[in-house]
């Protein structure tokens, strides 16, 4: 498309033409800033995804930890706890 434009200007064609070519020209860069603008709004959503499912291993890690800490501190768990993991 940028060729047709520039084969346009530098053979002194229409400038009605030149002008329509332009105009294509400025709507496919335009189209081609918004696929840019999309793809970067994808990437930083999955990155995003990827942050909180690193987030979510680190918080089951720790929270595993704990439990197993008042598992082992407690002797086992309470009846209440027990019966929470049971229904879980």
């Amino acid at each position: 498309m940028h060729a047709q434009w520039a084969k346009l200007l530098e053979s002194g064609a229409d400038p009605g033409r030149v002008e329509n070519a332009q105009a294509e020209l400025n709507k496919a860069l335009k189209s081609i800033e918004w696929d840019l603008q999309d793809l970067d709004q994808t990437i930083g959503i999955l990155f995003y995804a990827r942050d909180l499912a690193a987030i979510a291993v680190v918080c089951y890690r720790v929270l595993g930890s704990v439990w197993e800490w008042v598992f082992l501190a407690q002797g086992g768990f309470s009846d209440t706890v027990q019966t929470v993991l049971e229904c879980s």
